[in-house]
């Protein structure tokens, strides 16, 4: 592997080892319509969970920054299934709220990786700015 490009996997490692909490603060302006998300068919209940929540299986609806953080947030297990990732996700949230999320560093065989986090303001009483 050629000496810059090894350097740079170097400066990426770095960076997932040091930055290890990521928060949103969603903050709104006039305008704009809130949103809901239909609750997953055919996994038990049927929720109006709004779009900055995770279905959980039995109808409960979480934070999606709840999804995957090791903690059993939904009481059956719903929103911690085997081999997630919170990365590789779109966030929401609601308006003045602050979301905590926690990435942990990857195994030395799964590097490198790559975690794609998008917070997405989606207006009304889901902000229309990300801070």
């Amino acid at each position: 592997m050629p000496r810059h490009r090894n350097r740079h996997i170097n400066d990426v490692l770095a960076v997932l080892t040091t930055t290890l909490w990521a928060t949103a603060a969603l903050v709104t302006s006039a305008g704009g319509a809130g949103t809901t998300k239909p609750g997953q068919q055919g996994m038990g209940p049927v929720t109006q969970c709004a779009m900055s929540e995770h279905t959980c299986t039995n109808g409960k609806c979480v934070p999606l920054n709840k999804f995957c953080d090791n903690i059993n947030d939904c009481g059956d297990s719903s929103d911690e299934p085997r081999f997630c990732t919170p990365c590789n996700r779109t966030y929401y949230g609601n308006l003045g709220l602050t979301y905590d999320l926690e990435l942990h560093r990857p195994k030395e065989d799964r590097i490198p990786y790559i975690c794609v986090l998008t917070f997405t303001a989606a207006g009304g009483k889901h902000g229309d700015i990300v801070q």
